[in-house]
C-alpha cells in the first residue's frame, strides 16, 4: 500500500492543528488516509475497516489537506469548503474581483495583519480554497487543472 489510514494520535494531531490554524472545533466523522506524499483524505470509517493489505492504493476518498513539513495544514478546496463555515480564526473575505482573480490562479495582495499563516479565502457564502498569506499577500495554491484558464 502507498499510504495507511492514520490511528488515532495522528488524527488528533492534525485536528489539533485544525483548531490551532482557523479555530475549527467540529468532529469530522471520517477514516483519515495519507499518501506517501503526506496528501491527508478523508474516506467513509466503514471502508478503512476492509483489509486492503493486498491492494496498492495511492489516494482515494476525498483530498482533504496535505501535512506541511513543519506541521502546519494546507487545505485543498474541499477541505477548506468542509471547516470553512466553522472556522473562525485566518478566514479572509474577498470581493468579486479578487474571486476571480484567484480562481485564474493569481495571488492576491491584501492586508491580513502581520501575520504568517495559512488561510481560507471566502466570498460571499462560498469558501475557494486555502493560500499561504505572508507580508500581504496570499499565495495561490490552485493546482492549474483547476484554475478557469487565463485572466485576460
Amino acid at each position: 500500500m502507498q499510504g495507511n489510514f492514520l490511528n488515532k494520535k495522528e488524527i488528533k494531531r492534525i485536528l489539533g492543528q485544525l483548531e490551532e490554524q482557523w479555530c475549527f472545533t467540529e468532529e469530522l466523522m471520517y477514516a483519515f488516509f495519507m499518501n506517501n506524499k503526506k496528501r491527508v483524505s478523508l474516506v467513509n470509517k466503514e471502508f478503512a475497516m476492509l483489509d486492503t493489505t493486498k491492494l496498492r492504493i495511492n489516494s482515494l476518498g476525498m483530498y482533504f489537506c496535505e501535512v506541511m513539513e513543519n506541521g502546519e495544514v494546507r487545505l485543498s478546496i474541499e477541505g477548506s469548503q468542509l471547516l470553512g463555515p466553522f472556522a473562525t480564526k485566518n478566514v479572509v473575505e474577498i470581493d468579486f474581483t479578487a474571486a476571480k482573480r484567484w480562481m485564474y490562479g493569481e495571488d492576491l495582495e491584501i492586508a491580513f495583519g502581520e501575520v504568517t499563516a495559512f488561510v481560507i479565502l471566502k466570498y460571499n457564502d462560498y469558501f475557494l480554497g486555502c493560500g499561504r498569506y505572508k507580508n500581504g499577500v496570499i499565495s495561490n495554491h490552485v493546482s492549474k487543472n483547476r484554475r478557469i484558464g487565463t485572466l485576460e
